[in-house]
């Protein structure tokens, strides 16, 4: 245990003002969270690790928060799994991934090094290891990958958040990487996740990929093979303008013995506001789940502008498959399966109309001073089809 961040978390949770913090939604027990990082299926729990600075409710050097559920609804705060503490992660224990092999649960994260006195970055690949799945110890040969492994034409200094997978008995690795004008993402392969060589660069070239990917992750459903790529300031042809984040879902074939990635078709993974570096993993039951980081960068953090303690949380599970129609996403849970207990809200509501209002297709209404206490809004659509809720906040000053 790192008892210091310990001693400090322990001391300082009972601080935070609860006022907006989540109930089913993971959060930290106090200061800032950012991507999901470890998510794994491990020794009967799932377990979800995130960037965290615990002594501040903005972002700082990166340490590894944990938590653990049964059911994807209760998270249990299980204590800090990385700290940066070694030369090869001083600045920084930057996002990663998780893998079981042997019984031992591996990590691969990115080390952020910045030089003392050049201020040049560096970002390199470095393995930690547990055989409880609580307690890590960092290899004793890191980094595993560095600018030795990396071709000159990409850039060492954005070079970061690994997901591992195997495939045909080998394990590989994709690391969001530039060429310093076009992100990119890098594939590494090994045979025992302590030696690795590289493989290919692979979706490179592809202006909807920005100048910078970051957090990639690859997986098959259904012998269909997907990446999801957060891309860094793509910019959109049709709306004339830059996006700073955009989180795409690519439908492609992997040729991964050779290291060639061939997409077919780029989504849209989520139209929100909210919604940035998506992590996968297989799930109990074999399915595909994902959590995002409800949050996305240089957006208004309302819980740190009221120095409430805590900053950032992470979005519900959901399952990526395939139908007969294509590629579907849809809420991890079945509806009985979030107790109402567990749905609350605070505060009081008036509302212009109480009791059954019927609204007209493609019509809209308003509510005054809307919140919500202990009570339940239930929505029937009146016969089978779509139904599409939008919220819109609007503050009227005189």
């Amino acid at each position: 245990m790192h008892l210091d961040v310990e001693k400090y978390v322990y001391e300082n949770k009972n601080k935070v003002n609860k006022k907006y913090y989540p109930e089913i939604h993971l959060a930290a027990p106090v200061g800032w969270i950012n991507d999901p990082n470890g998510f794994v299926y491990y020794k009967e729990q799932y377990h979800l690790f995130y960037q965290y600075h615990p002594y501040d409710t903005k972002w700082g050097p990166m340490h590894w928060g944990h938590a653990v559920s049964e059911d994807l609804v209760h998270w249990e705060y299980v204590g800090v799994a990385l700290v940066p503490d070694k030369a090869y992660d001083k600045d920084g224990c930057f996002s990663g991934s998780a893998l079981v092999k042997d019984g031992k649960l591996y990590l691969m994260y990115t080390g952020h090094i910045i030089d003392e006195e050049t201020k040049q970055i560096r970002q390199v690949q470095n393995i930690a290891i547990s055989e409880d799945g609580i307690h890590f110890e960092k290899y004793r040969n890191n980094p595993v990958i560095d600018e030795r492994n990396l071709p000159e034409v990409f850039s060492i200094s954005d070079f970061r958040d690994p997901k591992m997978f195997e495939k045909n008995g080998k394990y590989y690795v994709v690391i969001g990487n530039t060429d310093t004008k076009n992100g990119c993402v890098q594939l590494f392969e090994s045979d025992d996740l302590l030696n690795w060589t590289f493989k290919s660069s692979i979706l490179s070239d592809d202006e909807r990929l920005g100048n910078m990917v970051e957090c990639p992750d690859f997986f098959t459903i259904n012998n269909h093979d997907f990446m999801i790529c957060s891309s860094m300031n793509y910019f959109d042809k049709e709306l004339k303008q830059t996006i700073p984040h955009k989180v795409w879902l690519v439908e492609g074939t992997f040729d991964v013995d050779n290291g060639i990635f061939m997409p077919n078709n780029f989504m849209t993974m989520d139209s929100g506001m909210d919604f940035y570096a998506p992590q996968s993993t297989e799930g109990k039951n074999g399915e595909r789940i994902y959590i995002p980081w409800m949050q996305r960068w240089s957006n208004f953090y309302l819980p740190d502008e009221l120095k409430h303690n805590w900053m950032g949380q992470m979005g519900l599970p959901r399952i990526i498959d395939i139908d007969s129609k294509g590629v579907v996403q849809q809420s991890f849970y079945p509806t009985p399966c979030i107790p109402t207990t567990i749905i609350k809200t605070r505060g009081k509501y008036s509302c212009s109309s109480v009791g059954k209002i019927v609204i007209e297709e493609g019509s809209n209404f308003s509510c005054i001073n809307l919140s919500a206490k202990d009570e339940m809004i239930q929505i029937y659509p009146d016969k089978n089809g779509y139904l599409q809720i939008d919220f819109t906040n609007v503050l009227q000053k005189n």
